[in-house]
């Protein structure tokens, strides 16, 4: 529109990662379980792969708040968990010992995305925690940690 001329608009490197879109909770659930629970799912860490291994108990945990109400928001960005798994900007400490972040952040994508992890055990496994988008004072406290990666 001519009015946003000249208005700044923050640059993206590349475009977000896709929101499924779907209506019904069922058909996030049956995404959920076929590519995360029942799949291989990989993560990058610093050059390594790392499988990531997720449960039914996962679903019931990131997708519904306080276990009695669906977040269609939370639900639609599971594709974003892939992408901060396979492909993330930064690795870093968490605060609760013995878990890792995995963060995309605001400037590559329009918003700060999370999911936290297990460090890999002996085996090269972790398991998966949650995920969720962080606002600015959650990506500071993260921030404040050690960076495993890059």
């Amino acid at each position: 529109r001519y009015e946003d001329v000249g208005r700044q608009v923050p640059r993206m490197t590349r475009p977000p990662p896709q929101v499924l879109g779907f209506t019904s909770e069922n058909d996030f659930k049956a995404y959920f379980f076929k590519h995360f629970v029942w799949a291989k799912v990989f993560a990058s860490r610093g050059g390594t792969q790392v499988r990531v291994i997720f449960t039914a108990h996962n679903w019931a945990h990131v997708f519904w708040r306080n276990g009695q109400y669906f977040d269609l928001e939370r639900a639609e960005r599971m594709p974003w968990i892939f992408e901060a798994l396979q492909r993330p900007e930064e690795i870093r400490q968490a605060h609760v010992k013995g878990r890792e972040v995995y963060l995309l952040t605001g400037s590559g994508w329009g918003e700060d995305f999370a999911v936290v992890i297990q460090p890999p055990n002996r085996k090269g496994v972790s398991h998966f925690i949650t995920a969720y988008s962080a606002g600015t004072s959650t990506i500071l406290k993260i921030r404040t940690n050690p960076r495993i990666w890059p």
